[in-house]
């Protein structure tokens, strides 16, 4: 990623305000250190967006125009940027205003945008993507990574939209008996899985080597929502290893210092590595020792734990 610092904001579509920012991709972790300053963009990403019809989306027509109605994003649950400084977003397409639901339509899952703020590209299957999509991020190879805080599943796509891998069964949940998604609580039996994951909110995709296997691509997923567990897998979707659970209640899996609260918010939202110290980092708004948002790390491996002041 080039020496400039930006963040992106502002009105998306109809639905929605003030939506994007700057989030954590791949290029970000070779940046040098510095506090860099920032200044609103106010004519990026450019406007309108295209329209019903436009790069695969259904055409239909306005019945007091004639013409094709506009996309409208919706909610934007998630922000990513790849080796060329594309910003990709991701929209859930829920037009939750009647004026919206009359004169435009939902907008493409995933867009991405070219640095100017034109529509690059425009892809995605809301049949097929997670439901609630939830998180985004682009990887050292430019694949896109979806999470779905609706749903069980993390997807791996390549830059053009191809699915790839899927970690998870869509509408099937980590939380046992009855494997439906939502919060697990003081269920003893979730939390467990090496298949399953349960309303995951983000993930990272480690560049570079495992520090068990040493391989590249390692995945580490925000396993929460509806889990309270940090979950890395594979690079080809192989269970490898976990920290967290839930404060209070013990299993053989994810029993570890780090733990969340049962409760809605006790789970990790938010996740990264530092790549200096190695330590992989989750945020969650309630962690079972306090009751504000604070990061749990363990080092690469998990056998460290450490939760900074």
């Amino acid at each position: 990623m080039r020496g400039k610092h930006y963040i992106y904001a502002g009105a998306v579509g109809l639905a929605v305000a003030a939506a994007l920012s700057l989030s954590v991709s791949q290029a970000d972790t070779r940046r040098a250190h510095g506090l860099p300053s920032f200044a609103v963009d106010g004519s990026w990403p450019k406007m309108p967006l295209p329209s019903a019809g436009d790069w695969g989306t259904p055409l239909v027509l306005s019945t007091s125009t004639g013409k094709p109605k506009p996309w409208s994003t919706g909610e934007v649950a998630g922000t990513c940027i790849d080796s060329r400084d594309h910003v990709f977003i991701v929209t859930r397409g829920n037009l939750v205003n009647s004026p919206e639901t009359l004169d435009s339509v939902p907008a493409a899952p995933v867009i991405e945008f070219d640095t100017a703020g034109n529509v690059a590209n425009a892809w995605g299957n809301r049949n097929v993507l997670p439901n609630g999509i939830h998180g985004c991020f682009v990887d050292y190879q430019d694949n896109v990574w979806i999470a779905g805080n609706g749903d069980g599943i993390v997807q791996k796509y390549s830059h053009n939209g191809t699915l790839l891998l899927q970690i998870g069964t869509r509408g099937v949940c980590d939380n046992p008996p009855g494997n439906a998604c939502g919060n697990s609580g003081a269920n003893p039996l979730a939390n467990q899985s090496k298949t399953l994951l349960n309303q995951p909110a983000n993930m990272y995709i480690d560049p570079d080597r495992d520090p068990v296997t040493g391989e590249r691509g390692s995945i580490y997923i925000a396993d929460g929502y509806g889990n309270h567990r940090v979950v890395v897998f594979s690079a080809t979707g192989t269970w490898l290893r976990q920290w967290g659970g839930v404060a209070g209640t013990m299993n053989h899996v994810t029993d570890s210092p780090g733990l969340f609260a049962s409760g809605d918010g006790g789970h990790p939202h938010c996740i990264t590595i530092a790549t200096t110290t190695w330590y992989t980092c989750a945020i969650a708004p309630t962690t079972a020792s306090r009751s504000s948002p604070r990061p749990v790390c363990c080092n690469g491996s998990f056998r460290s734990f450490r939760v900074p002041e």
